[in-house]
């Protein structure tokens, strides 16, 4: 299935994985890490940042994982869309938080709220 024809289902609501399409992404080494990072959150999930340094091996960079998670350059291929901050609340998006918020409950996730409102439900 072309990339297209994965956009046009995701946008529909439909559970959809890029995971086969071949990316050719420019970066560092770094930022590429991250958005490899990024490729494994499944759809109708989220990752804290936190979560995400410690998942690609560089627990201790979770401030340059927010910013190569904010270069990523094709967000909901690579879902940076679904980073969110240590409290559970939405947090930076190239796009603004409210297009953030939108792509999360087009998968489902509805707990995560603005800085300061909803927290997750453990």
């Amino acid at each position: 299935m072309g990339v297209i024809s994965l956009l046009e289902g995701y946008f529909a609501g439909n559970p959809v994985s890029f995971a086969d399409i071949p990316l050719d992404l420019w970066g560092t080494a770094f930022q590429q890490e991250v958005w490899r990072g990024l490729t494994q959150i499944p759809y109708g999930g989220v990752a804290t940042y936190k979560e995400l340094s410690v998942q690609i091996g560089r627990p201790l960079a979770v401030r340059a994982v927010g910013a190569a998670n904010g270069q990523n350059p094709i967000p909901v291929i690579v879902p940076c869309h679904r980073v969110i901050g240590a409290n559970g609340t939405l947090t930076g998006y190239r796009g603004g938080l409210k297009l953030k918020q939108e792509l999360l409950a087009l998968e489902g996730i509805t707990h995560v709220g603005a800085a300061g409102h909803e927290r997750f439900a453990f």
